[in-house]
């Protein structure tokens, strides 16, 4: 099989935020996590691009580019509570949908 095209499978998986590129561009991502869990987030690479950032009480932020919105927001919502977006917009309004939804019956 011969693909022509200028397709780079690397370049469009640069960017992605574990397993899944998603079909949206790459969006800059900021999450605050509460001290409570702040060396436990601190002991893993989320990303290969992040920057890290201990705030004075405490907090833990972590900024990066990706796509792949949906393993994103999945990833935000396993830390709870103790996760808050900062950026971008869109994804704090997505999660706090998330979870008024998971309240309703």
């Amino acid at each position: 099989m011969n693909i022509q095209g200028t397709f780079n499978a690397k370049k469009e998986l640069a960017d992605t935020f574990s397993k899944f590129a998603g079909e949206n561009k790459p969006f800059r991502v900021t999450v605050q996590f509460d001290p409570e869990i702040a060396d436990s987030v601190l002991e893993r690479q989320w990303h290969p691009k992040q920057e890290v950032k201990t705030l004075k009480d405490g907090r833990v932020e972590i900024s990066f580019a990706a796509k792949g919105d949906i393993e994103i927001k999945r990833w935000v919502m396993a830390f709870g509570r103790y996760a808050k977006v900062k950026r971008p917009k869109w994804l704090k309004e997505q999660i706090t949908e998330e979870a008024k939804a998971m309240l309703t019956d």
